[in-house]
C-alpha cells in the first residue's frame, strides 16, 4: 500500500507541474523571436542542420523518472521492516544501485542504511551455523564470521563511490578482526585461503565480483593488500582477471614473483603456485611438508592466451632461485613443503624446465638427486602419479580414467568408475556419455548420472547453437520439466529469426511443459519467465498472457526469491558430489522485467507491483524503475 501511494503521489506531482508533464500550448510573437535567432544582418539563413537548439524535454519521460525515484525511495523504505535481514539489507542496496545517478546523496544514504542490515545479517548468519556445528558435536574454537551480506553491498559501493567503498571496507575489516581474532587460522582454512586474513579475504571475494562486472582496475584497488601473498586464490583471482585485462593481470603477477624471489620463506609451494598462472589456471597442487598432495580445481582447465615469453621467463628465474637455495638439514627444514614436497614441485615442473628455460636444467637436476630418498622416489613416478602430469599436456584435457570400468568384477567398485567417465566425457561434448552411464548397474546412480549428463549435453548444444542436438536431447534425454521447458525456449531462441513458426511451436511446447510442473513450486515460475522471455518482442498479447500466469504462480510459490536464473545439476557418487551450475539468464525475473519495461513502462509497472512476496516483488520493481532512469547494474564507479 505504501508503495502505491508513493507512486500514485508522484504520478500526480508529475502531471500537475508545469514544467514536466506537458509542454506549453502556445507562444507569442516576442518569445518567438527570444527564440529564432536575428537574421537581419546576414547574407543568407544559416542552414537547418547547423542549429543547436536544446530537445524539447520529453514530458513523458520526465513523468516516469519522477515516479521512479518515488517508487525506490519508498522501495527502501519499505524493506526496513522486513524480518528477513539479508533481504532488507539486499533490497536496500540495489535500490540505492539504481537510484544513484538520479538522487546520488539519497542513495548513499540508503547503501549506509544497507550496511547496518548487512552486518547484522551477517552476524546473525554465524550464530546459527555455530549453533548448528555444536549440535552436531562440532564444535569449534570461536566464531567466524562471513562477510557474505557485507560483501553484497560493498560491491554495489563500489561500483559509484570509491570513497565511501573505503569506509565501509575499513569499518569491515576492523569489524572482522575483532570478531575472529581467536578464529583466524580456522577461517582461512575453511575458505581455502591459507595465508590471507579473514579481512583480506573479505577484499578479494569483493575484487572478484567486481572484475566478473569488468571494473578491473577498482577490482585491483580492493584486492591490493591480498595480492602481495601467494595462495590459490590470490593467484586465481590473477588468472582469470587475465581474461579480462592481460596487461594489468601480468604486471601484478610480475610484481608477485619480485616478492616472491625476496621474501625468505617462499618454497616449493609458492613455485608450485605461481606456475599455475603460467601453465595451468584454475588448477593447483601443493605438497605437505609430510608429504601428503592437495590438489584444488576451481574451473575449467585451460591453456593462458597467448602468454609473454619474457614474463615466463621471469617465472623460471624466480622458480629456480627458490628450489635452489641452499638447502637445510632435514631437522631444521620448517617450509611448507618441506623436501619431500620440493621433490615433487621439481619433478613435476622438470620437463617445462627442459622447454622453455633449459640453462637451468643443470643445477635442477642436481637439486632433484640431491633430494631423492626411497619414499619421494617411490611416491612420485613419473608416469603413475596422475600430480605430475595433471594440467601440463599441450591440449589442457582433463585426464582419462586409466582404468578401464569393463575389467573391474564387482559392480560397487565399477559404477563410480563408469560415472566418472560418463562425467569427463560430458564435459567434452562427447554424446557417447551417455552410453558410459547406462552401464552402470545401481539404479538410483545411472537415473542421477543420466539426468545429469544429458543436461549438460543439452547445455553445451545450447552455447553451440547446435539446434538439432539441442531438439534431438530434448526428445531422448532424461530431463526435468522444468529442464525441458527452458531447453525448449532455447531451442526456440535460436530459430527465431530463420524459423518463426517453429519457434512459436516450440515454445507452446515450453508452456506445456511448465504447466506440468505442480502449482506452488519455484520452477514453474521460472519456467514460465523462460517462455515470456522468448515470446517477448515476438508476440506480445502472448507475451503478457504467460507473465500474468507467472505472477500468479509466483504468489503461490512461497520458495522463490526472484534469484537471477541457473540451474544446478547435480549427483552423488559414495562420498563425493560432482556439481555444475549453469547460467540462465532467459530465465531471470530482472531480465525479463528490464525487456517488458523497454515495450511498456506502465503495464510492466502495474503487473511489477501485483506480485506479492517482498523479494521477487523487489526484483521486478528495481528492474522497471532502471529502465526509466537509464540507470543500469554495473554503472562507471564515481571516483
Amino acid at each position: 500500500m505504501k508503495l502505491k501511494l508513493a507512486v500514485s503521489l508522484a504520478m500526480c506531482a508529475a502531471m500537475s507541474s508545469p514544467a514536466g508533464a506537458q509542454a506549453p500550448a502556445s507562444q507569442s510573437p516576442s518569445q518567438a523571436r527570444e527564440r529564432t535567432p536575428s537574421t537581419a544582418n546576414a547574407p543568407a539563413a544559416a542552414p537547418e542542420a547547423t542549429r543547436s537548439e536544446p530537445p524539447e524535454p520529453d514530458p513523458v519521460a520526465e513523468t516516469r523518472r519522477l515516479i521512479s525515484v518515488s517508487l525506490l525511495i519508498t522501495l527502501a523504505n519499505d524493506a526496513r521492516d522486513y524480518q528477513n535481514r539479508l533481504l532488507r539489507a539486499r533490497v536496500q542496496a540495489r535500490a540505492a544501485d539504481a537510484l544513484w545517478d538520479a538522487e546520488p546523496e539519497q542513495a548513499r544514504q540508503i547503501f549506509r542504511r544497507a550496511w547496518d542490515d548487512a552486518g547484522a545479517a551477517d552476524q546473525e548468519a554465524a550464530r546459527r551455523e555455530e549453533e548448528a556445528r555444536k549440535k552436531g558435536g562440532e564444535g569449534r574454537g570461536g566464531l567466524v564470521i562471513r562477510a557474505t551480506a557485507r560483501n553484497e553491498v560493498l560491491r554495489l559501493v563500489g561500483l559509484h563511490d570509491a570513497k565511501l567503498a573505503d569506509e565501509l571496507l575499513a569499518d569491515l575489516e576492523g569489524a572482522i578482526e575483532r570478531e575472529v581474532a581467536d578464529s583466524a587460522p580456522a577461517f582461512a582454512a575453511e575458505a581455502g585461503l591459507p595465508g590471507l586474513s579473514p579481512a583480506e579475504a573479505a577484499r578479494l571475494d569483493i575484487a572478484v565480483q567486481l572484475a566478473q562486472d569488468e571494473h578491473t582496475q577498482r577490482a585491483l584497488q580492493l584486492a591490493g593488500p591480498a595480492l602481495q601473498k601467494v595462495t590459490e586464490q590470490t593467484v586465481h583471482f590473477l588468472a582469470n582477471l587475465r581474461t579480462r585485462d592481460a596487461a594489468a593481470a601480468d604486471r601484478e603477477y610480475a610484481a608477485l614473483l619480485a616478492r616472491s624471489a625476496a621474501n625468505p620463506a617462499s618454497d616449493a609451494n609458492t613455485v608450485s603456485l605461481l606456475s599455475s598462472y603460467v601453465f595451468t589456471p584454475n588448477f593447483f597442487v601443493t605438497v605437505a611438508h609430510g608429504g601428503g598432495a592437495r590438489s584444488n580445481q576451481l574451473g575449467a582447465l585451460r591453456p593462458p592466451a597467448e602468454f609473454p615469453a619474457e614474463l615466463r621467463a621471469r617465472f623460471f628465474q624466480t622458480a629456480a632461485q627458490i628450489l635452489l637455495r641452499p638447502l637445510l638439514p632435514p631437522d631444521q627444514d620448517a617450509t611448507s613443503s618441506g623436501r619431500i614436497g620440493a621433490y615433487f614441485t621439481i619433478t613435476r615442473l622438470l620437463p617445462l624446465f627442459e622447454r622453455y628455460a633449459p640453462k637451468y636444467v643443470p643445477e635442477v637436476r642436481a637439486r632433484l638427486a640431491a633430494l631423492s630418498t626411497p619414499e619421494a622416489s617411490a611416491r612420485f613416478v613419473p608416469g603413475q602419479n596422475k600430480l605430475l602430469t595433471y594440467g601440463l599436456s599441450a591440449t589442457a584435457e582433463e585426464p582419462q580414467e586409466v582404468v578401464d570400468p569393463g575389467r573391474v568384477g564387482d559392480s560397487a567398485a565399477r559404477d563410480p568408475l563408469y560415472a566418472d567417465a560418463a562425467h569427463l566425457a560430458a564435459t567434452k561434448g562427447d554424446i557417447g556419455a551417455r552410453d558410459l552411464a547406462d552401464r552402470i548397474s545401481d539404479t538410483d546412480l545411472r537415473k542421477q548420472v543420466r539426468s545429469y549428463i544429458d543436461f549438460v549435453l543439452v547445455s553445451q548444444a545450447v552455447a553451440r547453437n547446435d539446434v538439432e542436438k539441442v531438439l534431438r536431447l530434448i526428445s531422448t534425454g532424461d530431463l526435468t520439466a522444468f529442464q525441458r521447458a527452458w531447453s525448449l525456449t532455447e531451442a526456440a531462441r535460436l530459430l527465431k529469426k530463420s524459423d518463426r513458426p517453429q519457434a512459436l511451436r516450440l515454445l507452446d511446447d515450453a508452456a506445456a511443459e511448465a504447466r506440468r510442473i505442480a502449482d506452488g513450486e519455484p520452477e514453474r515460475v521460472r519456467a514460465l519467465l523462460a517462455v515470456a522471455a522468448q515470446l517477448q518482442g515476438t508476440d506480445t498479447a502472448r507475451t503478457w498472457q504467460v507473465v500474468e500466469e507467472a505472477v500468479k504462480a509466483m504468489n503461490k510459490a512461497e520458495g522463490y526469491m526472484g534469484a537471477e536464473g541457473v540451474i544446478n545439476v547435480r549427483f552423488r557418487v559414495g562420498g563425493n558430489v560432482v556439481a555444475k551450475t549453469i547460467n540462465t539468464p532467459t530465465a531471470s525475473l530482472s531480465g525479463l522485467f528490464s525487456l517488458l519495461a523497454k515495450e511498456n513502462f506502465d503495464l510492466s509497472l502495474a503487473t511489477a507491483q501485483n506480485i506479492q512476496a517482498p523479494a521477487p516483488r523487489a526484483s521486478a520493481l528495481i528492474s522497471v524503475a532502471r529502465i526509466a532512469l537509464g540507470a543500469r547494474a554495473g554503472a562507471p564507479a564515481r571516483r
